[in-house]
């Protein structure tokens, strides 16, 4: 994932280049702050689902460090989200959408659990559990939905 990281950070100081020159051609800060994240925070997320966990933590403090250089220089507001937040956020809406759509091309990789005429507590989702393994990304969002993180509670 390193060499991908790498190519993802040499794209986004092409997008501040290009930021700098917006500003010193008038643009303001909230149409800054709309192409940051319309450009390089979007190529930072771009299939975050696939590779976030793969992704080494010196790999994942590179990507935060520029995101906070894009806020100090203000070309995102000062009380934007980190990119550890937004990873989670994009893993949560795409689970949500591939387990509300029985037509979405990866829902066969959910196998939905045998229904029990025991009277049980109500699950966060009613899916087969595979081994727990933060690399992959049904796993890794399947047992953060029953059993978030300890710093979401």
């Amino acid at each position: 994932m390193s060499d991908h990281i790498a190519q993802v950070l040499s794209a986004c100081s092409s997008s501040i280049f290009a930021l700098r020159l917006l500003r010193n051609h008038g643009l303001k800060s909230d149409q800054l702050h709309l192409v940051a994240r319309e450009t390089t925070i979007a190529s930072i997320l771009y299939a975050t689902q696939a590779w976030w966990g793969l992704a080494g933590e010196g790999d994942r403090q590179r990507l935060e460090r520029l995101v906070a250089r894009l806020r100090h220089m203000g070309y995102l507001p000062t009380d934007f989200l980190t990119v550890k937040t937004l990873a989670e956020e994009a893993d949560r809406n795409l689970f949500k959408s591939i387990s509300q759509c029985p037509s979405h091309v990866l829902r066969h990789l959910l196998k939905d659990k045998p229904t029990s005429s025991r009277s049980l507590c109500v699950r966060a989702h009613n899916f087969v559990l595979p081994p727990k393994d933060n690399r992959n990304f049904l796993s890794r969002v399947l047992y953060n939905v029953i059993c978030p993180p300890m710093g979401d509670a």
